[in-house]
C-alpha cells in the first residue's frame, strides 16, 4: 500500500530517504529556516539519503501549526524532486515539539494525503516510536471507546435475547405422551407461540437502519429501522438483500459504477484515497472475478465516501459483511457514522487499537 504506519525506529528501516528532524542552525551558516527541508547522503547502511527540516515547538501561537504544515510539504517536495520510490518520516511535531495529539495526526493525515493524491505510486513510511506518536485526540478516543462498548452491550443483549426466546416461546417443552402421537398436533402451538415472540424481540432489539447502538448520545441516536420492525419480516425474507444487491454486478462493476456516479474524474482521484496502488488498481478495473482482501474493499468505501449500507452494499459484494464480532468492523463503522473519510486519521485510529491498516 502507498502509506503505512509502523512502529520501528525509523532509522533501521530500508527506503530510499528519511526524514530527519533538525533545529535552525542545521548546516552552519545554510539557514535552514524553521519549515525548511535539505537533502543530504547518509551514513546508514540501510538508507542513502537523509531529509532535514527544521520543525517548529508548541507554545500555543497560531504561526507554528502553519510551519509545522510547511515542514511536511516541503520534506515531501524532495520526496518529489529526487524521485525517491519509498521515503519514510516521524510524526513531524510530537516528542519534544510539543504539539497537541490530534493536531500531530491532524496535520500528517492532510499532508501526506495531499501528497499522495497526486503521488500514488510512492510508499510512505510513517514510523512511531510508540502509539502515543500518533494518537488521536482524547475525546475522539473517548468517543470510540463508548462506542465499541454500547456495541458490546447491544450484542450481549442481543443474544441473551435469542436464548430467552429459543428456550421458552419458540420451543416449549415437550411431553412424555407427545413422543406417542403420530401427528404433529401436539406441536401446533409451537409456531404460533414463536410468531408472537419474535416481532416483540425485533422491536426491543432491533438495530437502526446504520446500525448505531441505543445511546444518550446525539452521536448514537438512533431511528428506526422497518425492516427490523416489521411484523411480516421474517428470517428467511431476502428481498431487501435482493433488491439491493444485482446479481450480475460484480465487486469490480459496482466499484468503477460507483466511481462515476461519485463524480472523480480519474481513477487515481479514487485509489489514491484509498491508499491503493495503481497496479492492484488495475488488476480490479481488467477482472470482473477480482476478489478482494476486506481491508481493501474497506478502503475503496471510504475512498468512496459510501454510506454505512451502500458499504454493506460493497462488502457484499465481495462477499464480506460489518460485524459488530469483528473490532475493525465496528471502528470503521464508527468513522463513517462520523463522516470520518481520512484513510490516514481512520489507519491511526486502527493503529491505536492494533487492527488491520486499510488499503491495499
Amino acid at each position: 500500500m502507498p502509506f503505512q504506519i509502523v512502529q520501528e525506529d525509523i532509522l533501521t528501516l530500508r527506503c530510499d530517504a528519511i526524514v530527519d528532524t533538525a533545529d535552525e542552525r542545521f548546516g552552519g551558516n545554510s539557514g535552514l529556516e524553521t519549515g525548511e527541508a535539505v537533502v543530504t547522503e547518509s551514513q546508514l547502511s540501510n538508507c542513502p539519503f537523509l531529509i532535514h527540516t527544521a520543525v517548529p515547538r508548541w507554545t500555543g501561537r497560531g504561526e507554528e501549526l502553519a510551519l509545522l504544515h510547511r515542514c511536511y510539504r516541503s520534506a515531501l517536495q524532495q520526496v518529489e524532486r529526487f524521485g525517491f520510490p519509498c521515503a519514510a518520516l516521524p510524526p513531524l511535531g510530537s516528542g519534544e515539539g510539543g504539539f497537541p495529539e490530534e493536531l500531530v495526526l491532524k496535520t500528517a493525515a492532510e499532508e501526506i494525503g495531499r501528497f499522495l493524491a497526486g503521488h500514488g505510486d510512492t510508499w510512505l513510511l510513517l514510523a512511531v516510536r510508540d502509539k502515543s506518536e500518533l494518537r488521536p485526540g482524547a475525546s475522539r478516543l473517548a468517543e470510540l471507546d463508548e462506542y465499541i462498548e454500547l456495541v458490546r452491550q447491544r450484542e450481549e443483549r442481543e443474544q441473551q435475547a435469542m436464548l430467552d426466546m429459543a428456550s421458552t416461546a419458540a420451543f416449549p417443552a415437550i411431553r412424555p405422551d407427545d413422543l406417542d402421537r403420530p401427528d404433529t398436533a401436539a406441536f401446533s402451538a409451537r409456531p404460533h407461540a414463536a410468531r408472537e415472540s419474535m416481532p416483540k424481540a425485533r422491536k426491543a432489539f432491533a438495530h437502526s437502519s446504520d446500525g448505531v447502538p441505543e445511546s444518550g448520545s446525539d452521536a448514537f441516536s438512533e431511528q428506526a429501522d422497518p425492516a427490523c420492525g416489521s411484523e411480516s419480516m421474517s428470517p428467511f425474507d431476502f428481498s431487501e438483500i435482493e433488491h439491493r444487491a444485482v446479481l450480475d454486478e460484480s465487486f469490480s462493476k459496482m466499484v468503477l459504477r460507483l466511481i462515476d456516479e461519485k463524480g472523480f474524474k480519474k481513477d487515481s482521484d479514487c485509489y489514491n484515497r484509498a491508499n491503493i496502488d495503481r497496479r492492484l488498481f488495475s488488476r480490479i478495473r481488467c477482472d470482473e472475478s477480482y476478489h478482494p482482501k476486506k481491508t481493501t474493499a474497506l478502503a475503496l468505501a471510504i475512498a468512496l465516501r459510501l454510506s454505512l449500507s451502500e458499504t454493506r452494499e460493497l462488502l457484499l459484494k465481495a462477499g464480506y459483511s460489518l460485524s459488530h464480532s469483528i473490532l475493525l468492523d465496528v471502528i470503521v463503522e464508527y468513522c463513517i457514522l462520523q463522516r470520518c473519510y481520512d484513510i490516514v486519521e481512520i489507519n491511526a485510529l486502527l493503529f491505536q487499537y492494533d487492527q488491520p491498516l486499510l488499503g491495499g
